[in-house]
């Protein structure tokens, strides 16, 4: 974990609507171009693990930034 996520919240989110990699990768691309996010998105277990920064965006975003590559995000698990 880098200094920088030492604060923050990290995140396991459901992807939902991927049907190959290339989507999941779409959809990390999309998660890593929002502000203070750091995202990996994995098509085999249909999760992304998403580290939010304090001037990170809301859930709403995120789930926003799948949508528009075609995938629903819902919220997992949190840790703090």
């Amino acid at each position: 974990m880098s200094a920088q996520q030492v604060q923050g919240e990290d995140l396991r989110l459901d992807v939902e609507g991927m049907s190959c990699g290339s989507c999941a990768a779409r959809v990390e691309r999309a998660l890593n171009a929002l502000p203070d996010v750091e995202a990996s998105v994995n098509f085999a277990t249909g999760e992304a693990r998403v580290h939010r920064g304090p001037g990170a965006p809301g859930l709403a975003e995120l789930r926003e930034a799948g949508r528009a590559r075609g995938s629903d995000i819902e919220i997992g698990r949190a840790h703090v």
